[in-house]
């Protein structure tokens, strides 16, 4: 399996790349506990290509986490419409569909999923 990212506007309108972070899972994997960190900045101001997407990963028995993500370029303006005090996340999701090498349909089990306000001491720097 591969771990992608791509951020949009709002509306189904695509504002940057799909962007392909590597192979994040092999049938070697299956069954094991695996930790996704992903960090996400808004850009400075409105039309600003200067947003941040970031992502890590650690598998199970891994002593440190593996960058996938860098992100420093992206568009991802406030929502303006609302009041700054609104003006935060509201919604992403994770998709996934089997990959070969997978059955064809495979199950993933999300638990304890955190949202930090700084960056958790375990991550190595950018």
């Amino acid at each position: 399996m591969i771990l992608t990212v791509g951020y949009s506007t709002g509306n189904r309108t695509v504002t940057g790349p799909v962007v392909d972070g590597g192979l994040l899972l092999t049938p070697a994997d299956r069954g094991k506990f695996i930790d996704l960190i992903f960090h996400g900045k808004f850009s400075t101001s409105p039309g600003a290509n200067d947003g941040i997407i970031r992502s890590w990963v650690r598998k199970k028995n891994q002593p440190a986490y593996i960058a996938f993500h860098n992100i420093t370029d992206a568009r991802l303006d406030k929502p303006s419409a609302v009041p700054a005090s609104e003006q935060f996340w509201k919604r992403g999701y994770l998709m996934g569909w089997s990959n070969s090498g997978f059955d064809q349909e495979t199950t993933f089990h999300l638990s304890q999923i955190e949202y930090y306000q700084s960056r958790p001491a375990a991550l190595p720097s950018p």
